[in-house]
């Protein structure tokens, strides 16, 4: 199994956009509708630690987890 660590070298460039949806995926389905704290908290973890790539990545991950709980579509997307 993956696992997404802060603080880890060159974390932005090692991790795909697939992975931030697959961390995405999993806190969502690890933490329900608690997943968008989790990963804000983490974020928050890694700005206070200063770790700027960390907080990158997990802000990625948590625009992800906010489209993956996103119950109504956004204005310009097509709806049947």
């Amino acid at each position: 199994m993956w696992q997404v660590r802060s603080g880890s070298a060159g974390l932005i460039g090692a991790m795909e956009e697939i992975n931030i949806w697959r961390a995405a995926q999993h806190l969502v389905t690890t933490y329900g509708e608690e997943a968008w704290s989790a990963t804000a908290l983490r974020a928050d973890r890694c700005s206070v630690k200063g770790d700027l790539e960390g907080e990158v990545v997990w802000k990625r991950v948590l625009h992800a987890v906010e489209e993956l709980q996103r119950l109504e579509p956004h204005w310009w997307e097509l709806r049947n």
